[in-house]
């Protein structure tokens, strides 16, 4: 009989990947919606090409939502965890 002890890691893997989820949707969401945040706060000149940080923004808030549904498909060969 193949009993599996579970994995004394499990609640802090989800706990990291569950910020690091809501942590890069909402970076995503905010640069998708205003590109030029962060040349506005480090106080250098606007971009010219803002499509080019907001297309970086969606990345980002993609890889966010892998993040949060990470915890939920979990594979024993540790292939999810790679596509990062």
């Amino acid at each position: 009989m193949d009993q599996r002890r579970p994995d004394p890691h499990r609640r802090r893997h989800r706990i990291v990947f569950a910020a690091a989820g809501a942590y890069n949707i909402a970076w995503g969401l905010l640069t998708v919606s205003y590109p030029q945040w962060l040349f506005d706060l480090a106080g250098m000149q606007p971009a010219n090409y803002p499509q080019i940080f907001a297309t970086l923004g969606m990345v980002i808030g993609l890889y966010g939502i892998l993040y949060l549904a990470m915890p939920s498909t979990p594979s024993t060969d540790g292939s999810a965890q790679r596509s990062g």
